[in-house]
C-alpha cells in the first residue's frame, strides 16, 4: 500500500549536493526546483531528486588539521 508523505525539506535539504542554492540564486533549471515543486512523496519524507552532498572536503580538511605527536 502507498502512504503519500510531505516531504521534509527542514530536513534534507541542508544535507543535500544543492544546500548552496538559494531562493535568490534558483532558477528553473536547478534541481531544486523540480523537489520545490513536489511537495509530496510516496513513501517518504525525502525530496525525489535529494542526493546526498559529498563531505569529502569536509573530511580532508579533518585530515589536514590533525597532527601526529613523534615520540
Amino acid at each position: 500500500m502507498n502512504d503519500t508523505r510531505e516531504v521534509r525539506f527542514d530536513q534534507w535539504c541542508s544535507k543535500c549536493e544543492y544546500a548552496d542554492i538559494t531562493e535568490d540564486n534558483m532558477s528553473p533549471k536547478d534541481p531544486c526546483w523540480d523537489c520545490l515543486h513536489e511537495p509530496m512523496n510516496i513513501d517518504s519524507h525525502k525530496p525525489f531528486k535529494f542526493k546526498e552532498a559529498d563531505n569529502k572536503a569536509e573530511e580532508k580538511i579533518k585530515v589536514e588539521s590533525y597532527t601526529v605527536s613523534e615520540k
